[in-house]
């Protein structure tokens, strides 16, 4: 008998076996949605609202960059959620949902980004630096930590800097609800600024 050849199906054998064994899940993906997690209230009649224009691009810390969730660990670590991933680069959504969400608080027509519309009169310009978007420790709640810095397009009106910091608690430590909760955490923000901004 012809050992080499039986050799070589052997070792084919067990190349395919092992080829054919338990296989990583594959990765699961998760959208920050664009409709509000809760109901707007309505526009008090008065004074037509001004216009505000969110300037490109509002700026993410660089870990954010990264189409990884990330869970906290120990004081200071943090580690990639294995097989859950953004299907939409953070640096990409976040804008977008707080430019939907803005508009949806202020008015809409009343908060533009990008080229502005013909004739289209810009009250202050909006300048967004999001400092911190993370889980907590324990899972709970989702913090973002940002700052605005509002100017009128003329330089008419003095600088202004806003601090804005908000929470968010999630339903429970799974992904799906830590991503619930990261789209209530901008919505937030998109709140407090309005906020802000309206008493100023």
């Amino acid at each position: 008998m012809n050992v080499k050849p039986l050799a070589t199906l052997l070792a084919a054998m067990a190349l395919a076996a092992c080829s054919s064994g338990p296989q990583a899940p594959p990765p699961q993906y998760y959208q920050l949605r664009l409709q509000a997690p809760e109901a707007a209230a309505p526009a008090q009649p008065g004074a037509p609202a001004e216009v505000w224009q969110l300037v490109a691009p509002v700026k993410l810390p660089e870990y954010l960059e990264r189409d990884v969730l990330w869970l906290p660990v120990g004081a200071s670590g943090m580690q990639p959620l294995p097989n859950h991933r953004w299907a939409e680069p953070l640096d990409e959504a976040v804008p977008r949902i707080l430019l939907h969400d803005l508009a949806q608080l202020h008015g809409a027509g009343n908060v533009v980004s990008g080229t502005l519309p013909a004739g289209l009169a810009v009250a202050r310009q909006l300048r967004l630096q999001i400092l911190d978007f993370s889980v907590a420790p324990d899972r709970g709640t989702v913090r973002i930590v940002a700052r605005c810095t509002v100017a009128a397009p003329a330089g008419g009106q003095p600088l202004s800097v806003l601090d804005l910091d908000v929470s968010a608690p999630a339903a429970g430590p799974e992904p799906d609800a830590l991503v619930a909760a990261h789209r209530l955490a901008l919505w937030r923000l998109a709140q407090q600024l309005t906020a802000k901004l309206v008493t100023r």
